[in-house]
């Protein structure tokens, strides 16, 4: 009965709080939002800055920095040499470890989501050129994969990790079964 009560008093502190600094921040905050840089501006500038004026809103900045970097990231994670390996190294260690300093709209602090969407996408694209050598064993890998994930990372990753790679094994064992009654 206390935290029914409680939870919601703090919530509305926050908005409250979210909302004055909305009004003394204005401008800066209205900017921030049509260039789409709320998600990266430092919480010691502003903690609210992603959220003030469109809540959801730092999703898209989110975004919109993983769309910058990608080709970047793709560049360099589709060449060969150490000099891209090292590029690649260099600009995820920076991104993660300034990711202190933001909120979570920051693209250091989501990298992991990303590189899980690529991981997966390499993982497809082997199976299109191999669909023989993929077998249960790999579905089960993977599904190892997120119970160790799920267990390891539950309050990073969370349920959503361990749905996807689920669903990614399932659908890639699915194919398997579909392409050997096509044969």
């Amino acid at each position: 009965h206390v935290l029914r009560e409680t939870l919601p008093a703090m919530m509305r502190e926050e908005r409250l709080r979210m909302v004055v600094d909305a009004q003394q921040h204005f401008w800066l905050h209205l900017v921030a939002h049509l260039t789409l840089l709320h998600g990266l501006a430092p919480e010691a500038l502003s903690r609210f800055m992603p959220y003030a004026i469109v809540g959801q809103g730092w999703s898209i900045s989110l975004e919109w920095q993983f769309y910058l970097l990608a080709p970047l990231f793709y560049a360099c994670l589709t060449r060969r040499g150490w000099g891209y390996t090292f590029a690649v190294a260099i600009l995820v260690g920076g991104l993660v470890l300034s990711g202190q300093a933001f909120s979570q709209a920051y693209l250091g602090n989501k990298l992991g989501f990303f590189a899980l969407g690529y991981l997966s996408y390499r993982l497809w694209q082997w199976y299109l050129a191999h669909p023989q050598r993929y077998s249960l064993l790999h579905s089960r890998m993977i599904a190892g994969g997120a119970i160790l994930v799920s267990f390891a990372f539950k309050y990073y990753w969370g349920l959503g990790v361990t749905v996807w790679l689920w669903v990614f094994a399932s659908v890639l064992l699915a194919q398997r079964g579909d392409a050997r009654v096509e044969k």
